[in-house]
């Protein structure tokens, strides 16, 4: 008998716990070297003529962690400053230091890093498992 449940073989990586993630989920890590504090902002490809919404003030070399949904793909801007919960193409009085396309999968671990300049970075740390390979399990 099989099932077709997706699943990490892998429970714990750079103290995360994998089995906390939900199905369509992956952690994000981000790391900044920015000199001041930055904000997280994101968009799914789900959500026709929304703006990106806020999920987080990243702050300067502190563990910043956080899981995100895998099922649609995703944008990310990282502004250097609070332009409140949502936000359309621009913000006034504001700059985007990054604009990311992440392609994410369910059960990775992802870590973005920012120069102190603002440059950003995107790699896999664990990658995500493959979801159309069937899972066989004998009893």
């Amino acid at each position: 008998m099989g099932s077709w449940v997706e699943q990490t073989t892998v429970t714990k990586f750079r103290n995360l716990d994998l089995r906390r993630l939900s199905v369509d989920q992956a952690y994000l890590n981000i790391s900044s070297h920015f000199p001041s504090s930055l904000w997280l902002y994101t968009l799914s490809d789900e959500c026709y003529r929304c703006p990106y919404s806020r999920v987080q003030e990243i702050k300067r070399r502190r563990e910043n962690v956080l899981k995100i949904d895998t099922k649609f793909g995703l944008s990310w801007r990282i502004y250097d400053q609070d332009v409140g919960p949502y936000t359309l193409e621009s913000a006034q009085n504001s700059q985007i230091l990054c604009d990311l396309r992440p392609d994410v999968g369910e059960f990775g671990v992802y870590d973005v890093t920012i120069s102190d300049a603002g440059k950003c970075s995107l790699n896999t740390a664990l990658h995500p498992v493959n979801i159309y390979l069937r899972k066989c399990e004998f009893f």
